[in-house]
C-alpha cells in the first residue's frame, strides 16, 4: 500500500487498437516513401498500374497458334517418352486446340511438319505460323 498522503500513479489509458499515431507523422511517412497528402491515393495508382499490365499481357499474350506450337515443340523435341513422341505432340495440340474451339485440318502436311520439327528442321515460331494457316474455328 502507499503512504498516506502520495498519490499513485494510474497506468497511462491504452491507445485503441485502430489508432496509429505514427500514420500522420511526417518523417514516418518520409521513411515509408510517402507524404501525408499522397497516402489516400496509393491504392488508385495500385489499381491503375494494374490495369496497365492487364492492357501490356492482353497486347503480348501468345495466341492460341503460339501455345499449340509450344506444347508441339515442347512435346516432340525434348523425348519426354520412349516412343511416340511426334503422335503424343500431336494428340496434345489437337486437344488443346479442340478445347480452346479450333480445329486442327489434319492431312499428309501434318506428318511432315512433325517430322521436320523433330529433327530441328522447323522451328516454333515457323510451326505456329504453320497452324495459324492449318487452324478453323470449331
Amino acid at each position: 500500500m502507499p503512504p498516506a498522503g502520495k498519490a499513485t500513479a494510474t497506468p497511462p489509458a491504452n491507445p485503441s487498437p485502430k489508432a496509429n499515431p505514427r500514420s500522420a507523422d511526417p518523417k514516418h511517412c518520409r521513411r515509408a516513401g510517402t507524404s501525408p497528402a499522397k497516402v489516400g491515393t496509393a491504392s488508385q495508382k495500385h489499381e491503375a498500374a494494374k490495369v496497365n499490365q492487364t492492357r501490356s499481357r492482353k497486347r503480348n499474350a501468345p495466341g492460341v497458334a503460339e501455345l499449340a506450337a509450344a506444347y508441339a515443340s515442347g512435346i516432340v523435341k525434348n523425348h519426354p517418352f520412349v516412343d511416340g513422341n511426334k503422335r503424343t505432340g500431336l494428340a496434345v495440340t489437337e486437344s488443346f486446340l479442340n478445347l480452346n474451339g479450333f480445329d486442327l485440318v489434319l492431312s499428309d502436311e501434318v506428318v511432315q511438319i512433325f517430322e521436320s520439327l523433330a529433327a530441328g528442321m522447323i522451328s516454333e515460331p515457323e510451326l505456329a505460323e504453320w497452324f495459324k494457316r492449318s487452324v478453323v474455328s470449331a
